[in-house]
């Protein structure tokens, strides 16, 4: 018996796999733990002489195929899956496919935040050095395209990928042309074993890699710095010297670039240091690849920002309100609220949904700096709760609208209302996405 391909997981990414599969005539057939994944009807549709399979893995099955193409969101821990790779069995992922059969070279940008405005500034950048690119990866919304998808377009000179640690636990020969990891906070503790775990994944983004981009500050600078390859820095605390290609000058007035002013923070559409740094990591990144200094600048300030970070809402009867729903770990909303602390304005924030046994300690001090008033919500409430100072004043709600409500009272008369839960969404909404449009119509819905 031919031993055999099987794709597990019927999402996006596994329909890609299987997309990309059938084009080459390979065979492969389809599992997935759900009985009815929203996927089923597209891909029997799409593919009708494969064999589907629905429900709980066979470890059996799985220890007789030749390979497994995983999709990011399941573990590889998953008893079934670890079975097989223990017996020998093939075990990779999207990525690692892409990369065996790009014709261009590979851009990779991963993080724990700020990955999508990375790569979305690049792409900016890139757009006025007036080159070809393909855009994909873990990005969402209407960027949003699985890496394999891109493979079906024309010629391009590079391809911009985003990539999660799930992505990477399955990539192995990635041989990026240039490769960033843009920050690490906890995240994802739900899954991995410990912080280490998490970051062996992240680093999976260097192998291979012929360049590297670095933040000067950060601690994985020095890992990257060993890997023996060209680096290229960026100083995100406003220090200039010979050896950082891009800083801020002291002042935070202006972008240097190689020591020439290249372009003013107050042109970006963009604002709050988290925002400043990803702008410095795109335009490096963009160094990296040979674009223009007046490429660089165009591009940085043509960009308007993403939907749910930090994105301004409105002003209600005096009071801003503003939605950055795409926080979904400690780090993002650690830089959600260091982005509102020369506002002198009474913050207000809205905060929890799932925690993913994230460790909510490290927010004790910058909520209590920062923080007029904390409305929680979600199942991560009570553990958010306990780990605020005392003399922080919280109340619990017990939905988003009326957390909007609570907040808005809090905040008046002429305060800042910062939705940044910190958490994943999955307890109360369908994604991120849903949760900050939800939060986007009670934000409307209040009278003016």
């Amino acid at each position: 018996m031919t031993r055999e391909t099987i794709i597990l997981g019927m999402g996006k990414t596994g329909f890609s796999v299987a997309r990309h599969l059938s084009a080459r005539g390979e065979l492969f057939s389809i599992a997935d733990t759900r009985q009815a994944p929203p996927l089923l009807k597209k891909f029997r549709a799409s593919f009708p002489h494969v064999q589907v399979r629905l429900g709980d893995f066979s470890a059996r099955e799985l220890i007789a195929a030749e390979r497994l193409i995983v999709s990011p969101g399941l573990s590889l821990k998953q008893e079934e899956i670890a079975a097989a790779r223990a017996a020998g069995v093939e075990v990779t992922g999207d990525i690692d496919l892409f990369s065996k059969h790009a014709g261009a070279p590979i851009v990779a940008v991963t993080g724990s935040n700020g990955k999508s405005t990375v790569v979305s500034i690049l792409a900016k950048i890139l757009e006025a050095d007036g080159r070809e690119f393909g855009l994909g990866g873990n990005l969402d919304g209407d960027q949003c395209r699985p890496a394999l998808d891109l493979l079906g377009d024309g010629p391009v000179e590079f391809y911009i990928l985003e990539l999660s640690s799930f992505q990477l636990e399955t990539t192995e020969s990635l041989k990026a042309h240039v490769a960033v990891i843009l920050n690490l906070a906890d995240d994802h503790m739900d899954r991995y074993r410990d912080f280490d775990a998490y970051r062996s994944a992240k680093r999976k983004i260097f192998n291979g890699c012929s360049n590297v981009v670095v933040d000067r500050n950060d601690n994985e600078s020095k890992y990257a710095e060993e890997l023996g390859v060209p680096v290229f820095y960026f100083d995100s605390m406003n220090h200039c010297d010979d050896h950082v290609d891009l800083c801020v000058d002291k002042l935070g007035q202006w972008i240097i670039l190689d020591g020439k002013r290249v372009v003013a923070v107050k042109d970006l559409q963009i604002s709050g240091k988290h925002n400043l740094n990803n702008a410095l990591a795109a335009a490096a990144l963009g160094l990296a690849l040979g674009c223009k200094p007046m490429s660089v600048a165009n591009g940085l300030r043509k960009f308007e920002g993403l939907d749910h970070r930090c994105q301004f809402i409105k002003r209600v009867k005096g009071i801003d309100f503003y939605n950055d729903s795409k926080s979904t770990n400690i780090g993002s909303l650690v830089a959600g609220l260091r982005g509102f602390v020369q506002r002198n304005k009474k913050l207000v924030l809205i905060a929890g949904g799932d925690g993913k046994k994230a460790d909510f300690s490290q927010l004790t001090s910058l909520v209590s700096k920062t923080c007029h008033e904390v409305v929680l919500i979600g199942s991560a409430a009570e553990e958010i709760s306990f780990c605020l100072d005392k003399k922080t004043k919280r109340t619990r709600a017990d939905n988003l609208e009326e957390a909007v409500l609570i907040a808005s009272k809090a905040a008046e008369p002429s305060g800042i209302v910062l939705f940044s839960p910190g958490c994943a969404s999955f307890d109360m909404f369908s994604d991120f996405r849903h949760r900050g449009e939800i939060y986007k119509r009670c934000v409307h819905q209040l009278q003016c």
